[in-house]
């Protein structure tokens, strides 16, 4: 495994605002660099991620195939989640400084999730949670992804490429892979 796929465990704030990847709805440039002080706020909702990135490298340890795609989804589910937690009336400013983090932390994990081959049912699914959240745009259909409550979604008024990859994480998920 290369060494920029475990960073990705290890935050490495330079590196990630190099603005690579495509995260969902961002702006990237009009975000903050990221060497600045983070603000609290962006600290105490961002204990969600705390917990997903410490779990990462024992997933990473285990040897698992797929482990450094399901142990970047879980850092990109945490941050996301951390995401939706932050108040949104904040100035434009101050909003991005908070939200600036978290970015890091999707951009680190879509990087590994995109760029590293699926072995197994399971990280082909994450890869198609990816893909299929790239097209959501209401935040109700982020968060049952992230879940993955695929019956929520399958019931959703999407597109019909969404409910194709809807379709194929239930599948995924009925013959065991934990989708």
């Amino acid at each position: 495994m290369a060494a920029d796929q475990l960073r990705g465990s290890r935050l490495d704030f330079n590196d990630v605002a190099s603005n690579r990847g495509n995260a969902i709805g961002d702006d990237r440039e009009n975000r903050p660099a990221l060497g600045g002080l983070v603000s609290r706020r962006a600290l105490i909702a961002g204990a969600g991620t705390v917990a997903a990135l410490a779990a990462a490298p024992i997933a990473l340890a285990a040897g698992a195939p797929d482990a450094a795609i399901l142990a970047a989804w879980a850092r990109y589910s945490a941050a996301r989640d951390d995401l939706d937690k932050l108040p949104h009336s904040l100035d434009s400013d101050e909003e991005r400084e908070a939200e600036a983090p978290f970015w890091a932390i999707c951009d680190e994990a879509e990087a590994i999730i995109r760029d590293t081959k699926a072995a197994t049912a399971a990280g082909a699914a994450v890869q198609i949670k990816l893909a299929l959240g790239y097209n959501l745009t209401h935040d109700s259909h982020h968060r049952a992804l992230r879940a993955g409550n695929f019956d929520t979604l399958a019931d959703a008024e999407l597109y019909g490429d969404e409910h194709l990859l809807v379709s194929a994480l239930r599948s995924l998920e009925k013959m065991g892979a934990g989708a």
